[in-house]
């Protein structure tokens, strides 16, 4: 009985049990939600200046063919 139960624990020492603790883990998902707080602000600015920009130019497009509009009634 001694015999196995010491070859058993020499096989444990070989292969030791490898894989991630719950700290580790807890530790990791938290440097992960601090780094998303920080990236989503940036991000959500950067997509409103994006958005700001092609509106702007929408704009600019449909005040180009009011005025195309009004100089073709008015040319009349």
């Amino acid at each position: 009985m001694c015999a196995r139960r010491f070859r058993s624990e020499a096989v444990i020492a070989k292969h030791p049990l490898s894989g991630f603790t719950l700290i580790e883990l807890l530790i990791a998902l938290a440097i992960l939600a601090i780094v998303a707080g920080i990236a989503m602000p940036i991000y959500s600015t950067y997509t409103d200046r994006a958005n700001r920009g092609e509106a702007q130019g929408d704009l600019m497009l449909c005040a180009q063919g009011m005025e195309r509009w009004a100089r073709s009634r008015c040319a009349d």
